[in-house]
């Protein structure tokens, strides 16, 4: 005698089992993006002063200032 059963499909009898939180992990993660993200902008405000300074600056800035006492 050979027995019919109805099998559902593999993934509709797997239970899905959510994740454990890996919280030290997702907070490191957080703050080397935080990181990242404060150097890039500390870089681009060098640049932009870089670039301030070398339009405020005329062709005869470039000599040194003589300081008065």
């Amino acid at each position: 005698m050979s027995r019919s059963v109805a099998l559902a499909p593999l993934n509709a009898r797997r239970h899905k089992i959510a994740r454990t939180p890996n919280y030290s992990f997702e907070r490191q993660e957080r703050e080397r993006a935080k990181a990242n993200k404060l150097a890039q902008k500390a870089e681009d405000k060098r640049q932009q002063r870089e670039r301030d300074r070398a339009l405020s600056r005329g062709p005869d800035d470039d000599a040194p200032v003589a300081d008065e006492d």
